[in-house]
């Protein structure tokens, strides 16, 4: 009975290792890499949840207006201040003065001037990129400060 357990524990043992093999891309005679696994991100994996259609509001529409008036370059470094409404640890949602709610992502943002981030404070997010709208997905966040007490 020993024998037999020692057996099959030995062969899925097998079989878990075989099931893990590396996976790296085979190249063809033109140097192109095929059969190369595709990672998760969350860039690349689609929402499966139906789109909805929305209207431009009123917040849109000054947010809109204050972007196209600005007419920066994309590159050129820019900044915003609003209310902390949710933060985590590589996101923050505020909502500006104009009362528009933005999402950013902070994953390589520079955090140091930040003593932690509390809803309902202020904050200051410095930016490259442009924000369409609502849409913050073309700004990469460069730095975070909350502005001191007086």
């Amino acid at each position: 009975m020993k024998k037999f357990m020692l057996t099959t524990i030995s062969i899925l043992l097998l079989f878990t290792l075989i099931g893990c093999n590396n996976n790296k891309p085979e190249e063809t005679e033109d140097n192109t890499i095929v059969n190369q696994p595709v990672e998760e991100t969350e860039d690349n994996i689609i929402d499966n949840q139906p789109v909805e259609e929305t209207s431009n509001t009123e917040a849109d529409s000054k947010v809109d207006s204050a972007a196209d008036s600005e007419a920066a370059p994309t590159d050129a470094p820019a900044s915003i201040t609003g209310i902390i409404q949710d933060a985590t640890m590589n996101t923050i949602t505020i909502k500006t003065a104009e009362d528009v709610e933005l999402n950013f992502m902070t994953e390589d943002a520079d955090k140091t001037k930040c003593n932690g981030l509390i809803i309902g404070s202020s904050v200051d997010i410095f930016y490259t990129g442009q924000i369409d709208g609502t849409d913050t997905s073309n700004v990469t966040v460069t730095a975070m400060e909350q502005p001191s007490e007086q």
